[in-house]
Formats: C-alpha cells, sequence, structure tokens
C-alpha cells in the first residue's frame, strides 16, 4: 500500500509533468511577488516597530535591498 502511494507521488512530481511545472512556476511567482512586497513594508516601518521585531534600521535597510530572488 505504501510503495503505491509513493509510486503515484513521484509519478505525479517529476519535472516534465506540465501541471506540475505550471504549479511550480505559479509557486515562484508568488513567493517572490511575498518577499518583494515584505521588503518595501520592511523599509517603511519606523524604528520603534524595527524594535519591536528585533532589528535596527541597518538591519531593515540590508534586508530591503537584497533582490526579490534571494
Amino acid at each position: 500500500m505504501n510503495t503505491l502511494i509513493s509510486e503515484c507521488n513521484t509519478i505525479s512530481k517529476k519535472p516534465y509533468n506540465p501541471i506540475f511545472r505550471v504549479n511550480y512556476f505559479l509557486s515562484k511567482i508568488t513567493l517572490y511577488r511575498d518577499r518583494y512586497k515584505s521588503r518595501k513594508a520592511l523599509a517603511r516601518l519606523p524604528v520603534e516597530r524595527l524594535n519591536d521585531i528585533g532589528l535596527d534600521k541597518e538591519q531593515a535597510i540590508t534586508e530591503s535591498k537584497k533582490p526579490f530572488w534571494k
């Protein structure tokens, strides 16, 4: 039983499966968009809010300058 389930999971996750490729692409786009938005919001936070989350202004600026794919 477990072998059959693992075989089905393996088959559906192969890179040449078109549905897998589309889902992978969409998940990457979503991840990149979320990173971009989060980093821009972090850059706009006042120092008091940054202190609440344990960051200083320099750390926030460094983080916000990272490209969205990293």
